[in-house]
């Protein structure tokens, strides 16, 4: 796992397809933007497994 610190505005690249950018921050609460390519799978992990829905294995 790599761990980044991103301000506001800022971004990372997966890949040569995948971007991440910060939006805002809000105390604990951050707010991202992905781009991918329609054929990549993005999904909170957390939201899934508290419906049940997720397809991610997490162990």
């Amino acid at each position: 796992m790599l761990i980044f610190e991103r301000r506001a505005g800022e971004r990372l690249q997966i890949g040569d397809e995948i971007e991440v950018r910060v939006l805002d921050t809000d105390g604990e609460r951050v707010r991202i933007a992905v781009e991918a390519p329609r054929d990549v799978r993005v999904e909170s992990v957390d939201d899934a497994l508290e419906t049940g829905e997720s397809t991610i294995d997490t162990k």
